[in-house]
């Protein structure tokens, strides 16, 4: 004889949205989280983390001499906090054309970093690979992070006008 039954999961405070996970000893109540948020663990226990997301665009900038060589902030909102540290990785295609003569110069550039949560650079986690043809547009020392509030501000200097599209993606370390 086959006996089914019923059984109604009640958490104290439960509403709409919210989720349910068991410690070990009783089942713990996990609020819905906010917009932006993903579901994560610290080991074994859920929680609702923000995450950055990738960013990506495209810049046109005046031609300048390579001692006062235009710079472009890049605003990553929601970044901090966190605890730990995330990976940042900076993907650029720059392209130069010279108004006289019309020589063209390309440049890719990759950087991989760890930032801490107070958006400091790990030492030592910095690897950037660069393949340039003809003049140097962004140097691998001219990509600084730095803190505002909650977001992550990414300053690139160039030495040369031109255009660049980049891609920019986090992920946690």
């Amino acid at each position: 004889m086959l006996i089914s039954r019923t059984v109604a999961l009640v958490v104290e405070g439960q509403t709409r949205g919210d989720l349910a996970y068991f410690n070990g000893t009783e089942w713990v109540r996990i609020p819905i989280g906010t917009f932006g948020q993903v579901l994560s663990t610290d080991g074994d226990v859920p929680q609702w983390t923000t995450i950055a997301p990738g960013i990506s665009g495209k810049y046109r900038f005046a031609n300048t001499s390579p001692a006062g060589g235009p710079a472009v902030v890049l605003t990553v909102p929601h970044f901090f906090p966190f605890t730990g540290y995330k990976t940042v990785e900076v993907n650029a295609a720059l392209k130069y054309t010279q108004t006289s003569g019309g020589a063209i110069s390309h440049e890719d550039f990759y950087l991989r970093v760890l930032l801490t949560s107070t958006g400091e650079e790990r030492p030592d986690t910095r690897v950037a690979s660069i393949q340039k043809q003809g003049v140097n547009i962004l140097a691998e020392d001219a990509l600084t992070f730095s803190q505002s509030g909650t977001s992550l501000l990414m300053s690139m200097r160039f030495a040369a006008g031109g255009g660049v599209e980049y891609r920019v993606s986090f992920t946690e370390a």
